[in-house]
């Protein structure tokens, strides 16, 4: 009887180490999670200034190509006055298209964003339900060779 209390013992302190360090874990994984997602939100905001950036050389480079066109139309002043109209709807148009565009790529990233999250969530939910599977295995292993 004395080994049975012995081995009761020792099971109870291996179940409280094991427990410990499974908390231990859990809490590295999600200040490791936090993290990423810290990193996603810089890399999110890095992109953001990226596409500000491509916008506004687009711009710069219309701004550019309109003012060597301009030169060229100077000639023609009649259809300087007309061409003035198709620019300016032009411009607008394209604004509301590049408006459109940063919307729809913001709603993109955002639902990555999303699904990225919700697929680390289930993957480390699984690896738990993994290592719990093990346990119990493990344990009803034990349990026959016991009987």
């Amino acid at each position: 009887m004395g080994t049975y209390k012995h081995w009761q013992e020792v099971s109870s302190t291996n179940k409280q180490h094991i427990f410990v360090r499974s908390v231990q874990h859990q809490a590295k994984m999600k200040s490791l999670t936090d993290y990423m997602q810290n990193m996603e939100q810089k890399k999110r905001q890095l992109e953001e200034g990226q596409d500000a950036q491509t916008e506004e050389l687009a711009k710069l480079q219309a701004h550019e190509k309109r003012h060597e066109m301009s030169g060229e139309e100077k000639e023609d002043i009649g259809r300087h006055d007309g061409d003035e109209e198709i620019k300016k709807t032009l411009e607008e148009q394209l604004e509301n298209h590049r408006e459109a565009h940063h919307k729809q790529l913001s709603r993109r990233r955002d639902e990555i964003e999303d699904k990225q999250r919700m697929l680390d969530e289930l993957t480390d939910l699984n690896q738990g339900l993994l290592l719990e599977q093990e346990r119990l295995m493990s344990g009803y292993d034990k349990l026959k060779t016991e009987n």
